[in-house]
């Protein structure tokens, strides 16, 4: 059991940049390829939203996009999501500290509502 928990650990401190890397990385590549004219594509987290995707796909889960078994007990399943939020508070902290200054995600109306919606499925799919 413990050998799972530092693989989530892993996983939780790996995904937790994943989001906004991939995103910029996405910006960088349809600036070089296409032009500023694709950008918002990036703006609106599709190349986050591909990338979860593909891993979420890529474990072969047992069924597919499923919602938790009504016998699921939900003490673990809060736990998870508690951790993950924490661990998600932690690294923005830190990630401000460094920078000296809150790292903002997004900018625009429309950016901030895919980051808001988006950005909660893509968790769940990783």
């Amino acid at each position: 059991m413990t050998r799972a928990r530092g693989l989530y650990v892993m996983l939780a401190l790996a995904a937790l940049g994943l989001i906004t890397t991939t995103n910029r990385l996405g910006a960088t590549v349809l600036q070089a390829v296409a032009g500023p004219e694709f950008l918002w594509l990036a703006s609106l987290c599709v190349p986050s939203l591909l990338v979860c995707v593909l891993l979420y796909f890529s474990v072969r889960p047992g069924h597919p996009f499923a919602r938790p078994r009504a016998d699921m007990p939900r003490g673990p399943l809060v736990r998870l999501g508690s951790t993950w939020l924490l661990l998600w508070l932690i690294a923005s902290w830190v990630a401000a500290g460094i920078v000296g200054h809150w790292i903002r995600y997004t900018s625009g109306t429309l950016a901030l509502l895919c980051f808001v919606g988006i950005g909660p499925l893509q968790e769940e799919l990783l």
